[in-house]
This record gives structure tokens, C-alpha cells and sequence, in this order.
């Protein structure tokens, strides 16, 4: 596999830590697509579920879950770019700082109750609409009166990432680098706490 560096070209004396005046970032944005299943910790529930203790507590909460993973990965991916240009871990560092990912307009999904997926039966039914029906530490299916196992919506398994760049030699690289990047960020995804769930999504940017 070529290395990040080589794929996009940049030469070492452009990845410097040059910030954008106020004002002057820059903003791409980019889809996240294709989850079929949820972590725990990206739902969340108002009352407290003893038995799924990672369920987030907030809406908040499980957007800052999600924030935090893709923010992690993509300034992983910024920092080996910038390593990879030769640049000391000093400057990884402020370089990878100067991209700041955010969740755009995403509403997590609540779980009014919670349950074994495979303990949904005609005797044993789901209480709730809008039960979350959990496997492997994952909401696998969302339940409803009185036994029906459905798909997550299609709105929950989706988001859209918002980058604002600070950082000017980043804000000048082309829509085909940046595409590049982004490849290595769905790498990136897919490798972390939660990569299992990334696996087969796709990333694509807007405007």
C-alpha cells in the first residue's frame, strides 16, 4: 500500500504550522454512511439501564462519544501525514489540533427501554416502542409492540462531519488530496474502539 505521504505529494516545507487568521478557516464537510448497528455509547437512554451500563445517560453525552471517535481518528490520520513529511511529534501535534471535526445537526437515537435481542419472543415481548434490542454490546435492532424487531432508522445510522481547518497550508490542498485523506480516515475509523461498526460504511464529501 503506498504511504499517505507519497499518495498525496506534499512536500515537508508546506506541512508547517502556519495558522488561519480568525475568521479566515476554512470548512469542508463529509457523510459518514452505511452503520447497520450502534456502540452503546453512541444511544443513550433518560433512565438509568443497570444491565447496559454503557449506554450514554444524554442526547450529549452520546454525541460527544461520537465526536471524540472521529476526532481521534481523523487527527491520527493528520499526524502520520504530517510525521511521514519528516515533521517532528511537536508539530503532529499542533498541525493535527488545527483540523476540529464536529458532529453536524446529528440527533442521537434514545433507547426508552433496553433488552436482549435474543430474548424477544411471544412469551417473553417488548414493553416499549422504541426499545433498544442489544447483542454484543451493540443496539443490533430497535423494538416495538409487541414483538417486532425493525432495522435502526436509516437517520440514526448516518452523520455528517463538519472539519474546520486552521491550519493554511491544509485549507490550500485540492478536493483530490483531500479525498485522500478522507480514504485514510475510513481506514482509520475501522481500526479504533468502535472499528468494527465502521467497517463497510463510506465517506464522502459535500460541496
Amino acid at each position: 500500500m503506498l504511504r499517505l505521504v507519497v499518495l498525496l505529494s506534499i512536500p515537508a516545507a508546506i506541512l508547517a504550522c502556519t495558522p488561519l487568521p480568525p475568521g479566515q478557516e476554512k470548512q469542508k464537510m463529509f457523510l459518514v454512511e452505511g452503520l447497520t448497528e450502534l456502540p452503546l455509547e453512541f444511544v443513550y437512554a433518560t433512565k438509568a439501564m443497570n444491565k447496559y451500563p454503557k449506554i450514554a445517560r444524554s442526547s450529549s453525552e452520546a454525541l460527544k462519544n461520537i465526536r471524540n471517535y472521529v476526532r481521534k481518528s481523523v487527527r491520527t490520520v493528520i499526524k502520520r501525514l504530517v510525521g511521514q513529511a519528516g515533521r517532528p511529534q511537536s508539530e503532529q501535534d499542533t498541525v493535527a489540533k488545527q483540523v476540529v471535526p464536529t458532529i453536524y445537526e446529528y440527533e442521537p437515537m434514545e433507547c426508552v427501554k433496553a433488552m436482549d435481542l435474543d430474548k424477544v419472543t411471544a412469551t417473553s415481548p417488548i414493553n416499549d416502542d422504541y426499545t433498544c434490542l442489544v447483542k454484543n454490546d451493540a443496539v443490533q435492532k430497535v423494538g416495538f409492540l409487541p414483538i417486532q424487531k425493525l432495522p435502526i432508522p436509516p437517520n440514526y445510522r448516518l452523520f455528517f462531519v463538519d472539519l474546520t481547518i486552521k491550519n493554511r497550508e491544509l485549507s490550500e490542498l485540492d478536493r483530490a488530496k483531500w479525498e485522500q485523506v478522507l480514504a485514510e480516515v475510513k481506514k482509520q475509523l475501522a481500526k479504533g474502539t468502535y472499528g468494527r461498526f465502521f467497517t463497510n460504511v463510506n465517506l464522502k464529501f459535500f460541496g
